[in-house]
């Protein structure tokens, strides 16, 4: 008797698991059809905002988006399915504060360079992955307060000798 319980108890455990699957290939399957049919496919997932600003780091030149309203900034790089190593997105905000990044929704790795009011690099994050659907999703935060945030090409960072302190150049678009 005992092994038939053990029997059916596995079985029912493969069940579970098996109709676990399927219900996560659903859910994906219903975000992907939802998406096509309200216009939020591909053609949205490559657009870039109406303001673009050009940077300056260490004689390097970048054409980022400028994440303005709380919307761009909450999509942030998940609205774009690649990044070139010229391209970026900054986020400006009015005062120095706690500034918290996550990787949700996105769709590539990533550098992230906090800014202080005085334009100057005061924190990196490198090659930062984007979350796992099934795994809890990380923040990524410095310790000091920040007014600007730059977000860049994996590597960019360490390829270009970025280091706390570098001086970041733009002038934002009024």
């Amino acid at each position: 008797m005992k092994r038939d319980v053990r029997f059916s108890t596995v079985l029912e455990f493969k069940a579970l698991i098996a109709f676990l699957f399927v219900f996560l290939l659903a859910v994906s399957g219903i975000k992907l059809l939802s998406n096509d049919a309200f216009g939020e496919g591909d053609e949205t997932n490559t657009k870039s905002l109406p303001n673009k600003v050009n940077i300056t780091v260490d004689d390097l030149n970048l054409q980022a988006d400028v994440a303005l309203t709380t919307d761009e900034q909450t999509k942030g790089l998940s609205i774009k399915d690649t990044l070139h190593s010229n391209e970026g997105m900054l986020f400006p905000y009015e005062s120095p504060r706690m500034l918290s990044f996550w990787m949700k929704d996105m769709k590539f790795p990533i550098d992230i360079l906090w800014l202080d009011a005085d334009k100057k690099v005061v924190h990196i994050e490198e090659n930062l992955q984007p979350c796992s659907p099934l795994l809890p999703c990380p923040s990524y935060a410095p310790d000091v307060q920040a007014q600007y945030v730059l977000e860049t090409v994996a590597g960019f960072s360490s390829a270009n000798g970025i280091t706390e302190g570098t001086p970041v150049e733009f002038d934002l678009p009024t």
